[in-house]
C-alpha cells in the first residue's frame, strides 16, 4: 500500500516542516523537490518489486480523520484493536 499526498498539500505540508526546523526555500527546492519528481519512478519501483497487481495506490487525503495507521490497517485488513487513539504529533503552525 503505497500512501501518496496531493501535490499542493504536500507542498504545503513539507515547506511548513521546513519554516519550524529554520529552513529557507532554496532549501526546500534543493531537498525535496527532485524527491517528488521522482515519485512515478518509486511506485514503478515497488511494482516490480511486488507486482502490478499487488501495489495499491491510496490518496493520503482520504485518511478518515488524518489516521493514516488505521486507514493503512484497513486496507490491509488488518485488526485495529491494538492501534487506540490516533497521536497527532505534527503539529500546524497555524
Amino acid at each position: 500500500i503505497a500512501f501518496v499526498r496531493e501535490p499542493l498539500s504536500w507542498t504545503a505540508s513539507v515547506a511548513q516542516e521546513h519554516v519550524k526546523h529554520g529552513w529557507n526555500l532554496d532549501d526546500l527546492i534543493e531537498r525535496e523537490m527532485p524527491l517528488a519528481a521522482r515519485l512515478y519512478e518509486r511506485l514503478a519501483t515497488l511494482q516490480e518489486v511486488f507486482g502490478e497487481p499487488n501495489v495499491r495506490t491510496v490518496r493520503y487525503e482520504d485518511a478518515p480523520g488524518g489516521d493514516i495507521v488505521g486507514y493503512f490497517a484497513k486496507i490491509a485488513r488488518l485488526s485495529t484493536e491494538r492501534i487506540g487513539v490516533p497521536i497527532r504529533t505534527n503539529l500546524s503552525l497555524s
